[in-house]
């Protein structure tokens, strides 16, 4: 993390307009700077390096694919702390996500405290 005293950057990646939508607005009601939501790989990666943020939310399943995963592994190898959110709960997806040791992992549906408990975890250090 940078600064502690600055708010920190949160990058919402989710596919499904109304949920990136609800957990921006639930992270700004909080004090955190939130971008988002945003699906495409390449817009997502575009602005990693423009916001250069401190945390990004990554839903597994990107229009129907599970494009999250690749694309979280890739945050986490520039050393960007990644929480995956999914819906998809099952053992194989799970095992995938679980090896690239995410700061978490959060199965939907959401509420408020579980993002929010997750971000200052991650906040934490």
């Amino acid at each position: 993390m940078k600064d502690s005293r600055e708010s920190p950057r949160i990058l919402v990646v989710e596919d499904e307009l109304l949920v990136g939508l609800a957990i921006k607005e639930m992270l700004k009601e909080a004090g955190y700077h939130a971008e988002g939501p945003v699906a495409a790989p390449d817009e997502v990666r575009s602005l990693v390096a423009a916001l250069t943020p401190h945390v990004v939310i990554m839903d597994l399943n990107l229009g129907g694919h599970f494009e999250g995963i690749d694309l979280g592994r890739e945050l986490i190898q520039q050393g960007i702390p990644v929480i995956f959110i999914t819906g998809y709960a099952n053992e194989p997806i799970l095992q995938k996500v679980k090896a690239l040791n995410p700061r978490a992992l959060l199965i939907k549906p959401l509420t408020p405290q579980q993002v929010l408990h997750a971000v200052e975890v991650v906040k934490a250090g």
